[in-house]
Parts: structure tokens; sequence; C-alpha cells
């Protein structure tokens, strides 16, 4: 299909989802009755012009019941409307119903800082503020989209893949089987982090001994095959996943995947010995799907994929082994001596699409938003700041002008 010539480029970064995005502050405020003037505290927060104004309960909530609306403090709803040459004033929409002079209010507005989008982002970074990297929308003023385009191409992705090899409630547990005793059945559970090969065995050891009988476990990684566990004194086998509740399996099987463990080393059969069966994968998700309901507004064909779970509009398949230069996917020694294996740190990956994706576009329509999802091999949404740190990307659109489509 030919795409013609781009006539504007599109430029996507995910951090841009903080450009416009909803902040608060908390006042102690006195209030007079029958006047809209407000005394609060000059040297704590600084009150904007617009901001909409709520009690806060929690803070105000009277001893003697029963609780009466949010006027019983005197406080009707309302807006910021200006702030007062005089330090410790503002002026809200509405005049104070009661006078009060201790109550804690909530001064709502959004930040829209578009000159300043660094700023933003390096504040509701640190906030580990909403929305998150995995499904957001971007929001601007202005159109993000706007002209006679009838096509869209996706140019190029990078990605900042920040995905822990090991992630809290995702791939962190599995059970040991070590009998005999009056409970055979041992959970096992990974901190959350980032590993190399012999930091894992290490941490796996340490783990093993301390929730299991099996105290005298020695857990090694071979560069050639993989993970050994070996206990002299206590004969143990993994539980196959197969036993587990329905919300404990897949943890499970994620951490056997992990680990290189197949249903060979699994069972009620102990051994005093156990080598992985498969080469471990530090690699949380091979590749990242990228997906936004807006954008594939307009296509006719619909996407899809293999799995069960049909998203919505698939834009990219990031596959984080990368092109051009390969990153190994397996063990792989560094400068010093010590092992890395891709997923064992964070790394940033630019896919180069030989073969970009075209979008059917409708001109005349101006988009001031654009919706996107990021979601892993299994289907789900990829791990954030809850399960971790935030994977961020790029992307370059290129935008082709013309009133009509004209498919090849």
């Amino acid at each position: 299909m030919a795409t013609g010539a781009p006539n504007a480029i599109l430029a996507i970064n995910s951090l841009d989802r903080y450009i416009t995005n909803t902040r608060s502050n908390l006042f102690r405020c006195q209030l007079s009755n029958g006047s809209a003037t407000v005394l609060y505290d000059p040297y704590g927060a600084k009150p904007i012009v617009g901001s909409i104004l709520t009690i806060e309960p929690e803070f105000n909530t009277p001893l003697a019941p029963p609780p009466a609306p949010p006027q019983y403090l005197g406080w009707p709803p309302g807006v910021i409307t200006i702030i007062s040459v005089s330090p410790g004033q503002f002026i809200m929409s509405s005049p104070a119903t009661a006078t009060n002079a201790q109550i804690i209010v909530t001064a709502t507005y959004s930040s829209t800082q578009n000159n300043q989008p660094l700023q933003d982002a390096l504040y509701f970074s640190f906030k580990n503020g909403s929305p998150p990297c995995n499904n957001f929308t971007i929001q601007s003023p202005g159109a993000l989209i706007y002209g006679y385009i009838q096509r869209i191409v996706v140019s190029q992705i990078q990605v900042q893949y920040n995905i822990p090899t090991v992630v809290f409630g995702r791939n962190d547990a599995f059970t040991l089987i070590v009998p005999p005793g009056p409970v055979d059945f041992y959970d096992v559970n990974i901190p959350f982090g980032y590993y190399t090969p012999e930091e894992l065995a290490a941490v796996l050891q340490i783990q093993i001994r301390n929730l299991t009988p099996a105290t005298d476990m020695i857990v090694t990684f071979n560069p050639a095959r993989g993970f050994n566990f070996n206990s002299a004194a206590h004969p143990f086998t993994f539980l196959d996943p197969e036993f587990l509740d329905e919300e404990d399996a897949p943890p499970a099987y994620k951490a056997y995947r992990l680990l290189g463990i197949t249903r060979k080393e699994t069972g009620f059969t102990t051994f005093n010995e156990i080598e992985t069966s498969e080469y471990p994968n530090f690699l949380y998700t091979p590749y990242i799907d990228i997906l936004s309901d807006v954008l594939t507004n307009y296509q006719t064909v619909k996407d899809t994929n293999t799995s069960t779970f049909k998203p919505k509009g698939l834009i990219a398949r990031v596959y984080l082994s990368g092109n051009g230069n390969l990153q190994p996917t397996e063990y792989a020694p560094n400068v010093s001596g010590s092992s890395r294996a891709l997923g064992s740190t964070p790394f940033t990956v630019t896919a180069d699409l030989n073969s970009p994706k075209v979008i059917k576009w409708t001109p005349d329509v101006a988009v001031p938003s654009i919706d996107f999802q990021l979601r892993d091999c299994y289907g789900d949404l990829i791990p954030t700041t809850e399960d971790g740190y935030n994977t961020e990307f790029q992307m370059t659109l290129l935008c082709v002008e013309g009133r009509e489509w004209h498919g090849e």
C-alpha cells in the first residue's frame, strides 16, 4: 500500500498525559456569615482562580449527630473568583452562610501548563499521580490532529521498559512441597525487584530456607542450563499450579516461566535435587501492545490477535528484543563478569517499523484527545507504579494529507 509523502508529524510522548491534570490544595479557612471573603493561612498553599471549593468531612465532621448538609459549616459550594491583594484572602463565588474560624476546605483545579509540560511530568511522576502509564488519555486545549488527513502512518516507537524481573502479585509466588510434616505445602514469595541470574538464585535460596523446612537448600545458576535446587536432607518438589486456587495459579505459572520450571519439575514425587528443564526467562513480557480506540476509529478492518482476549484497536506491537543491535534474551556476561539477562535491568528499545501500520482517517475531523492502553503478552495492562515503575513511550505518527481515502 502506498502511503504517500507525509505532510505532518504528530509526535506522541506518554508523559504528555500530565499536561492536563487535576491538583488540589488544602486550606484552613475563616468564614464570616454573609461575606464571600475567605481568610486563609498565607504561609501555606496558594489559591488558584477557578478552583472548585469543597469541604473536607474528615476534618470537619461535627461531634454531635445527626450530620447536616455541608452548609452547616457555613460553606456553600463555589469557586475561587478573585485572589485578594491583601495576603491571606480570596473571594469565593457565594457568601458564607455562617461564621466559622476553623474550617478546612479543598480547592481543586486543573493544571494545564502546556508551556511547561516537563514540570508537570516531573511533578506527577514524583507523586505517582494519575493517570497511570498503562491506560490514559492525552488531552489538549487545541486539536492534536486537524486538517485534511486521509491516513496516519505509525513510523517509529521508542519504549523505556521499566518492568522489574519480579513483579508483586504477578510472578512472585510459587508453592514447594517438602514432606513429611503436619503441613507439606509451603508458599515461597520472591521479593519484588530487578535480578541478575545469580542474584535471583541467592534470593531464592534465602526465601526457601526461611519459609520451608528445607533449611539446607542450595540454589545455583548455571549459564548453560539454568537454575539448580539441591537439599540433601529434605526431599522436595514444586507444586503443579493446577492444584492452586484460580487466583493463585497465574502468578505461579508466571513464576515458573521466569525460573524455567515445567511440569517435569512438579508433581508429588520428591527429589533431593531438581534442575530446571527450560531456560529461565527474565523478561516479564516479550512484547508490549499499544492500543487506541480513537486512532483506529475509522479503519474498516478491525485489529485482532490469536489470543481469546480481543483488545481495542491495535496501533503497534513492540517486540522488546529490538532490531539492529540485538539484545540478549538469555544469559550474557557483561564487562565486569557478572551476568545480565534481558529483563534483569531497565532498558530502552526503539522500533523502526519496516512494515508500518497505515491507519485510515477521515478528513475534517479534529481530535483534542487520544487514548492509549499498554498490554503485555498475557492481555493484561502492563505493570505500573502500583507494581513497580512506569514504562513510558514515544511515538512518531506521519499524517498524510488528502480529502479522500485511496486504498491500494
